[in-house]
């Protein structure tokens, strides 16, 4: 029997408090606050089922978003955070490669439902009460930077049972009824959602979510490799010393050569956004139209429940919210990267960088004779970690661990070598770098 669920008159003063909060969004204009006030209040005034709602959310548009390093996909899901057709949840969520992984309760068949709600809130408090959630700097929200997102735990529990309860017992049904209660409980209404956005952030959680949602839109944010590089080692060295390793350093390489090639073929379309472009309004409008959600004023700027971000704490800096500006991104990689590195990453991904509209300068006979020798030699990463005050430093006084990590990165050092080897030789087909990007005017309509 279907049950109908009114939302009731304490959730209705809950709402009408949020909606109040948002009235102190920074946004370009009181229209969107308008907005948004309505539809804080609107799902409680709508005599509607759980099975109208959760109808409503399994037949949404399913947008899956991943990153290729620092290359802004929180402030991107943050431009979309208080759009009301857009269903997310707070950040990226690992969902089925660690929650599915660590849950107990999902491990039974005869799970119950009321549980898994509960086992989720306890592996992920810090979503629902943002100011445990240091490391993404969603303890200090706001326009004075001293506010923090606080759902209601009890609403939450109870909206998303009532909805799993009118679904299969499939893992998809409970991530979505996951997604509904906390747009539910950030004020917006339901039914006027047309895409739910899971941030997967790594590959391999989008694999396996496209193996539930193989129609999804595949949006993946890139950076200018060479910024991307500089952002990803030396902000994660200075927040945590774990990831001053050959390890880290052979990882983002790798990506930073990849790009997108790896998500090929991924989904009914898939579509690269440059964190250059955010958020100038030209190029949200094109991603909104690729979405197939309406242009909002509240997509200029990065919030998290209609609060101002200022970024996260790896950046080791607060990032002042601003309008777009062509170098608004540019983080000193021409001065922090030295000539040869950055000789041998134009020359590795020139491609790349013509795709994508990015400086590079055009290769020569002298480049393809030398670079079988320049590959070889340490990136300025690397050469750090051959230093003396990095080696009597690194695990302290450990001899064992660290001759362990220091054996590891020269194991990764002749990865990256290989790697960068492996591109060279691929540099002589001469193939154009086929990622696909908003605003590309090589392949989009409507391009900027």
């Amino acid at each position: 029997m279907n049950r109908l669920r009114c939302l009731h008159c304490e959730w209705i003063q809950n709402r009408l408090e949020m909606a109040g909060r948002f009235a102190g969004r920074f946004v370009p204009s009181a229209t969107g606050i308008e907005s948004h006030f309505s539809q804080a209040i609107a799902i409680s005034s709508l005599n509607v089922s759980y099975t109208d709602l959760a109808n409503h959310l399994e037949s949404l548009d399913t947008v899956v978003l991943i990153t290729t390093g620092r290359t802004g996909s929180d402030f991107l899901q943050g431009l979309l955070d208080s759009h009301p057709e857009v269903v997310v949840f707070n950040g990226s969520l690992f969902f089925y490669t660690d929650f599915l992984l660590r849950s107990k309760c999902l491990k039974l068949d005869d799970y119950d439902v009321e549980d898994v709600v509960e086992e989720f809130i306890g592996l992920n408090i810090e979503r629902f009460k943002s100011r445990y959630d240091l490391t993404e700097g969603k303890d200090r929200l706001g326009i004075t930077g001293s506010e923090a997102i606080s759902i209601d735990l009890n609403e939450f529990r109870r909206i998303a049972i009532g909805l799993a309860n009118e679904m299969d017992r499939r893992p998809s049904s409970i991530l979505i009824s996951l997604y509904g209660a906390y747009h539910v409980c950030s004020g917006m209404d339901i039914l006027n959602a047309k895409v739910l956005m899971h941030h997967a952030h790594h590959a391999s959680e989008s694999k396996i979510f496209l193996q539930d949602f193989p129609e999804s839109l595949v949006l993946i944010t890139t950076r200018d490799p060479r910024a991307t590089l500089v952002s990803g080692i030396e902000n994660w060295r200075n927040y945590s010393r774990r990831h001053d390793t050959g390890r880290h350093l052979y990882i983002y390489v790798k990506r930073i050569i990849e790009d997108t090639a790896p998500f090929a073929g991924w989904g009914r379309s898939c579509r690269a956004m440059r964190l250059e472009d955010l958020p100038r309004e030209e190029s949200l409008k094109l991603l909104c139209s690729w979405l197939g959600i309406r242009f909002e004023e509240s997509v200029l700027q990065s919030t998290w429940q209609g609060l101002l971000w200022y970024g996260d704490r790896v950046s080791g800096r607060k990032i002042p919210a601003a309008k777009w500006t062509p170098n608004r991104t540019y983080n000193g990689w021409k001065e922090r990267l030295t000539t040869k590195d950055q000789v041998m990453l134009n020359f590795l991904m020139y491609e790349r960088l013509l795709n994508y509209g990015y400086k590079a300068i055009p290769r020569n006979f002298w480049q393809w004779i030398l670079m079988p020798f320049i590959i070889p030699l340490p990136l300025r990463y690397e050469a750090r970690f051959l230093s003396w005050s990095y080696i009597k430093n690194v695990e302290g006084k450990n001899l064992s661990r660290k001759a362990v990590t220091c054996a590891f990165n020269a194991f990764y050092y002749l990865k990256r070598v290989l790697l960068c080897y492996q591109y060279y030789l691929r540099s002589y087909t001469k193939a154009a770098h086929k990622g696909r990007w908003i605003g590309d005017s090589k392949h989009e309509p409507g391009v900027l």
